[in-house]
């Protein structure tokens, strides 16, 4: 029996250079506009529906939660289980067109769509292919839908330094390549001998990685950690490129080190594991916090990227949010760029809050507590 765990996460298109950018305003959220009372283990996924009420994927009490529009309640929705309309570990929620839902369920392997009244339609493996060994297969984890239903993903072969920004047409059951991005440096462990072989995979501590992020009208944001810019690529292929970003280097002490382990801790993280025996090959996938882990013995930079690939939005203006890099301690920071990608606005956190989804007129922010259990906020997007 062999064992292959599989990352799949985030390369480059030449453009045009846009005018140097404007004047950076420093914008700020206010108070919160409501809170909900009741904590959540984690918020994974959140879709906002035309009523203002909110679908939240919670992966660790593997439930899905419909909370109302004021935010003062929350009802389970659903059922665990692997019939249809079932799902084992909710872990991520998409907006389909017309109030319909894409949940990412991870505990049987699968997309599932729900209409707007919660009743389930298609599904959609998550691993396809394969027929080449466990390295060649395909994993389709969502991270963005655009305003037609069209899903993406970034595809990783085991070994590469780059990904591809993917789109799938789930209609058409057609998959094309968005663009090529950097990926994050990994080290891989392997034990066991023919036939019994194990191999770990880790991600470097504060590798620097391309991300992304889709808007509703198809078009792609690439943000480039190279020169800290971001290239919006059209529907139709043609790109613009943004101007560079100013980037102050932020080095790496033991305190940005202890703050990469708790936030590592704090999030999760999603494994894959394969195994082949005797010819037959199953997937098992799950997200799960891991124990606490020391600092000592990682391969750690001198100091950190540009930004969080892992921190990207695009809120209802069609602005993108990019989690800028701080000193350890501080609030997070995200930069704003507008529809053409130049950077026009910075907007600080509150104190223990990330933002965890976006609404047509709203920011969603979570607040952790100090058992690390998560309270949702609405705010409203500022201007």
């Amino acid at each position: 029996m062999m064992r292959y765990p599989t990352l799949c996460l985030a390369a480059a298109m030449a453009a045009p250079t846009l005018a140097p950018a404007q004047a950076v305003r420093e914008l700020t959220l206010g108070a919160p506009t409501a809170s909900h009372p009741t904590e959540f283990a984690m918020i994974g996924g959140l879709r906002e529906f035309a009523d203002g009420s909110l679908l939240i994927a919670d992966p660790l009490d593997n439930t899905l939660y419909r909370v109302d529009a004021a935010l003062r309640t929350h009802t389970a929705v659903g059922r665990n289980g692997a019939g249809p309309g079932e799902y084992s570990q909710p872990d991520a929620v998409f907006a389909l067109p017309g109030d319909s839902v894409l949940v990412t369920d991870l505990g049987n392997g699968r997309l599932m769509e729900f209409d707007a009244r919660m009743r389930p339609g298609r599904t959609f493996p998550i691993a396809t292919g394969g027929d080449a060994g466990p390295g060649s297969m395909n994993f389709m984890l969502v991270q963005g839908v655009d305003g037609a239903g069209n899903l993406y993903f970034r595809a990783r072969q085991p070994g590469s330094d780059s990904s591809s920004l993917m789109r799938y047409n789930r209609d058409a059951g057609a998959t094309t390549m968005i663009a090529r991005m950097k990926e994050t440096e990994v080290k891989t462990v392997t034990s066991g001998g023919p036939g019994n072989q194990s191999q770990t995979t880790r991600q470097v501590p504060f590798s620097p990685q391309d991300g992304w992020a889709i808007r509703p009208d198809g078009a792609a944001y690439v943000v480039r950690v190279g020169d800290y810019h971001v290239d919006l690529i059209q529907p139709d292929g043609r790109t613009v490129r943004g101007a560079p970003v100013e980037v102050r280097t932020v080095p790496i002490s033991t305190a940005e080190k202890e703050e990469f382990v708790a936030e590592r801790q704090r999030s999760g993280g999603i494994s894959i594991g394969i195994e082949m025996n005797n010819g037959q090959r199953s997937v098992a996938m799950n997200r799960g916090r891991s124990g606490r882990s020391a600092i000592d013995g990682l391969p750690w930079p001198e100091a950190k990227p540009p930004f969080n690939a892992g921190a990207i939005w695009v809120d209802g203006q069609d602005r993108l949010w990019v989690n800028r890099s701080q000193r350890s301690g501080q609030p997070w920071r995200y930069d704003l760029f507008d529809a053409n990608g130049r950077h026009v606005a910075s907007v600080t956190m509150p104190a223990e809050r990330r933002v965890v989804g976006m609404g047509a007129s709203s920011v969603y922010l979570a607040r952790y507590d100090a058992d690390d259990l998560q309270y949702l906020e609405r705010y409203t997007l500022p201007n």
